[in-house]
């Protein structure tokens, strides 16, 4: 069993225009990193995973139920799992998302480890 990867080596995939991620799943968490251009948005969506957004680099505002809030590099949200969210980039940006449990409508992206 690989217990070691390079997020270099995983393959992107195109969650929606301006977002591309590269995905590694464990069997209890899938963490995504994602790369996104100025000005894409992810639209209002839910699911049941818990999300935790880790923003590296670059500025997004980021609504959670009613809330939006402008997010800068080393912010961390907690998105509960069914909360509906959006994300909107200001800038290009780098996040990693970290669900759990696994998502698994991910799960044909990336690598298992």
């Amino acid at each position: 069993m690989k217990n070691k990867v390079s997020v270099k080596d995983v393959s992107g995939v195109e969650l929606c225009p301006g977002f591309t991620a590269r995905m590694v799943h464990t069997k209890h968490a899938s963490y995504s990193y994602v790369k996104v251009k100025a000005g894409a948005t992810i639209a209002l969506h839910h699911h049941p995973e818990e999300q935790v957004l880790n923003l590296i680099s670059g500025e997004m505002d980021v609504t959670v139920g009613d809330l939006t809030t402008r997010c800068t590099a080393g912010d961390v949200v907690v998105i509960p799992g069914h909360a509906p969210h959006s994300v909107t980039a200001q800038t290009d940006c780098l996040a990693l998302d970290v669900f759990t449990p696994a998502r698994l409508d991910y799960l044909d992206f990336g690598v298992k480890v």
